[in-house]
């Protein structure tokens, strides 16, 4: 070993890059063997052992020949764990018996409602079949007690009579709502309803459950068609002088029908005179409801009819038919009689 190279042997020669065939070294080796001269470009000087300096490897790029830089490994992103947080499966459970609860819910809820609509239209339909009775059957046990059945029937005659007959049922749409009013609860409901006649009419109609079955309670006015109410009045008037409760009567009469006839003891008296001895009596009255008429402002309507007159002699008893015509007014909402007019027979 020559003292020349106190570092030890020389480096060996870097690898030559690849550069294809037009790279050419810069240095060439002296091929004369002499003594290298520093200032001979040809001569081959040698030099210290090389050693790279201690960088990080971002940086080992730029130094040339040396340990390559280690190829970084790119991050792997983060896998979600397939293990559900403990809190989760509790809060699934209760979602799950939630969305259980409010199917079961609706599906209750939707029948209920159903019930008292069909028990409405089953309605309807008998009223459009005139099977005034069946639809009867149909009212509660308090409706029932405000009208009996002839009554409910007559009546629903009249509206025939009046309007034309029922033609079509259904819920009515509110102006401005958007729909229909409905109320329901377990034991009660009410909606809006329409009825179609010669025209529409409209009104609530109210339900009631009654021992499991739904119940007509309650029919408005309005809905069933024209005013009339002066045959209720008419007919209540009718029952008080079949009773002899002549004071209920005359409470029936406008106050100016009452200021013509007298005070209520001078018309309880002359009835008692005429039908109090036995030989006359009023049985009651047989209302004509083809003559019943009400003004399209629903404020006057007339009536004609015959009173039942129970007429007892030696020779038996017999009735005999006393014609009438009533005239009603409507005062604060209340019919009231405002003229009666007994008619004379002819021949």
């Amino acid at each position: 070993m020559s003292s020349e190279y106190p570092g030890g042997q020389p480096a060996q020669n870097p690898p030559r890059p690849s550069q294809g065939p037009q790279w050419r070294p810069e240095w060439q080796p002296n091929p004369t063997g002499a003594p290298a001269s520093p200032g001979d470009p040809h001569t081959l000087v040698p030099s210290p052992p090389f050693s790279p300096p201690s960088v990080e490897p971002s940086q080992r790029g730029s130094y040339g020949p040396g340990p390559q830089p280690q190829t970084a490994t790119p991050a792997q992103p983060a896998v979600p764990s397939s293990k559900r947080p403990r809190w989760l499966v509790p809060v699934i459970a209760v979602v799950l018996v939630l969305l259980i609860a409010m199917g079961a819910l609706y599906v209750i809820g939707q029948q209920s409602v159903e019930a008292p609509l069909s028990a409405a239209n089953v309605f309807c339909t008998d009223l459009k079949a005139q099977k005034y009775s069946d639809a009867y059957a149909l009212l509660s046990t308090a409706y029932q007690t405000r009208v009996d059945a002839k009554t409910f029937a007559q009546f629903s005659q009249v509206h025939d009579q009046l309007d034309g007959k029922v033609k079509q049922c259904g819920l009515a749409g509110l102006p401005g709502a958007g729909g229909f009013s409905l109320n329901f609860n377990p034991k009660n409901a009410s909606f809006t309803a329409q009825i179609v006649r010669n025209r529409s009419y409209s009104g609530v109609v109210t339900l009631v459950k009654q021992n499991g079955d739904w119940k007509i309670d309650a029919l408005d006015d309005a809905v069933q068609g024209s005013d009339i109410g002066a045959l209720v009045t008419g007919d209540r008037f009718c029952q008080a002088l079949a009773t002899r409760n002549y004071a209920a009567a005359y409470t029936m009469f406008t106050p100016a029908y009452q200021r013509q006839i007298g005070t209520v003891d001078a018309y309880t008296n002359g009835l008692n005179r005429v039908f109090g001895g036995g030989q006359f009596q009023i049985a009651g009255c047989e209302p004509q409801l083809t003559s019943y008429t009400v003004t399209a402002q629903g404020d006057s309507a007339a009536l004609s009819g015959a009173f039942t007159i129970k007429v007892t002699t030696d020779a038996g008893a017999q009735t005999v038919a006393v014609p009438f015509r009533i005239a009603f007014a409507k005062i604060a909402g209340a019919w009231k009689i405002s003229d009666l007019e007994v008619v004379q027979s002819q021949g």
